[in-house]
């Protein structure tokens, strides 16, 4: 998920989703990667792995959704963002991700015709030729300060979920 929050929330942040990954068994999750995922505008290179939904993988979704709510603001500025030599974010990509999408992600989370697929981001150069699907269980969890086209720019606080 992506949400705007204000810096002083932050910690009070870091301790709901902690909550949350106390309580879940995340390292229990069985999940397969199946596909490459594609954004046309960025070339014909993949851009990360699709992962197919499990009623547990939602639930685990909808729980931290619930936990960040409180602290998300509706908006924000480039001036929440990590940002390089361009100091501004396009406009449309503050709109988009944290406007629309943020919305929209809660209704399609709750709906029964949810499809939206989980994507884990990949270097191009290592997305060479056909995809081989694979299942995995996840061994940690991250909040990232995003940069640029959303990209996760900086590591803000990380989960390392033991069994």
């Amino acid at each position: 998920m992506q949400r705007f929050v204000l810096t002083e929330n932050l910690d009070k942040v870091y301790a709901a989703v902690g909550k949350v990954f106390d309580s879940a068994n995340v390292t229990g999750l069985k999940l397969e990667a199946f596909k490459y995922y594609y954004i046309p505008q960025q070339g014909p290179w993949p851009l990360g792995i699709v992962i197919k939904p499990t009623p547990e993988l939602l639930k685990l979704e909808q729980q931290v959704i619930d936990a960040v709510t409180p602290f998300a603001v509706k908006t924000g500025t480039s001036a929440a963002f990590v940002t390089g030599p361009d100091p501004e974010i396009l406009p449309a990509l503050i709109t988009y991700v944290f406007g629309v999408r943020a919305e929209a992600f809660g209704r399609e989370l709750s709906s029964a015709r949810h499809h939206r697929p989980r994507a884990a981001g990949i270097p191009r150069q290592d997305a060479q030729g056909p995809f081989e699907a694979f299942t995995f269980s996840p061994a940690g969890a991250a909040i990232y300060h995003l940069g640029h086209f959303g990209t996760a720019a900086k590591e803000l606080k990380a989960w390392d979920l033991k069994p």
